[in-house]
């Protein structure tokens, strides 16, 4: 399955956030990002405008992400849920103790939100298509 081309994008210095036509949000991090308190309602801003304020499921590449600053800042964070339906995680962190950390959190997840990890990009996008409002796609 090919990524649809993207129509809407937005770059700030810690994340970039794009819409793909197939009604698929994506968030990367920046190398070295530091998410803290600016960042995260960056982040809100952006995703809540890019979704139209309707929940949309979300590719999160964490690759270059400090993984305790995403997944307890933002997941588990309620205002997350205003506009996220599922995340799929693409592009699992390099240190094996962020790696442990994240594969602990996915598995106490409390979170009402559907969270899954994938190698590939292709299979994310597979999973997260029984989240999109077939009204939403381009």
């Amino acid at each position: 399955m090919a990524q649809k081309s993207k129509i809407m994008y937005t770059e700030t210095k810690s994340i970039k956030v794009w819409q793909d036509s197939d009604g698929i949000g994506h968030v990367e991090f920046q190398p070295k990002t530091e998410f803290g308190s600016y960042e995260l309602r960056e982040y809100y801003t952006i995703c809540k405008k890019q979704s139209g304020g309707k929940p949309t499921p979300i590719i999160m590449d964490i690759t270059n992400a400090n993984l305790r600053d995403i997944i307890v800042t933002a997941l588990l964070n309620k205002k997350f849920l205003e506009f996220t339906k599922a995340v799929a995680f693409i592009g699992w962190p390099r240190a094996l103790h962020t790696q442990l950390l994240a594969n602990f959190m996915l598995k106490i997840n409390t979170n009402p939100l559907p969270l899954k990890k994938f190698k590939k990009e292709k299979d994310a996008r597979e999973w997260l298509m029984q989240f999109v409002d077939k009204k939403t796609k381009k």
